[in-house]
């Protein structure tokens, strides 16, 4: 072989060497992005683990708590209708209203009894307790009979407040025991007087049968 064909001969190699060498080094970068394409966005842990990245990832608010709605009445600084959190107490919603006033006496309610959405929280003053724990005036002059009706035995038609009433004064009332006389004073002492007689039947224990039995000798 002469020497100008040998040189062709090696150039020709040298060219094919090289563009092997090329087409090499591109297939190694494009599978070196394929690899790392599936990654993009994630960090090194979750790639080193496997994980495919996440994507749209809706991030969820919690949600708001239930809110009651109170009435709180009577001796507070503010009285109104207050919105606080399910499980809040009575003492919470004095605090929202403002506190009991000084003529206020707060410790006739449970403080620790939980709300429920609706409750009307009253405080009552110093002069409604003691208005209430004095005899009245139609209680002093009405008899007992037998079974223990008021006004029976003198023709006397007197009957018990149940707003100023005490239990043992309500007591009095055929159709009342200590139970029942209790729960009508505490029942008023946190929700405030009775509108109506009919009322009643929110107290524990006196049903429609109960209060048509009591109601001919109550009045507000």
């Amino acid at each position: 072989m002469s020497p100008p064909v040998r040189y062709a001969v090696w150039a020709l190699v040298a060219v094919l060497g090289a563009g092997l060498l090329w087409l090499g080094v591109m297939r190694y970068q494009e599978e070196q992005r394929a690899v790392a394409a599936p990654t993009a966005g994630m960090s090194s842990a979750q790639a080193k683990a496997g994980l495919e990245p996440a994507s749209d990832v809706t991030l969820s608010e919690p949600e708001p708590a239930p809110v009651l709605a109170v009435h709180v009445a009577g001796a507070v600084a503010q009285p109104g209708v207050y919105h606080l959190a399910e499980g809040a107490r009575v003492a919470d919603a004095l605090a929202a209203a403002g506190g009991a006033q000084p003529e206020g006496v707060p410790d006739t309610l449970n403080l620790a009894a939980r709300l429920m959405d609706g409750d009307k929280i009253y405080v009552p003053t110093k002069a409604e307790l003691e208005a209430s724990a004095e005899p009245l005036p139609a209680a002093r002059g009405a008899t007992q009979g037998p079974a223990g009706v008021v006004g029976a035995g003198s023709g006397s038609s007197a009957r018990i407040s149940v707003n100023r009433a005490s239990a043992e004064e309500l007591e009095l009332v055929n159709g009342i025991g200590p139970a029942i006389a209790r729960r009508i004073v505490e029942y008023r002492a946190q929700h405030g007087p009775f509108e109506r007689l009919e009322d009643l039947e929110a107290v524990p224990g006196i049903g429609p049968h109960t209060l048509e039995k009591i109601k001919p000798y109550l009045t507000l």
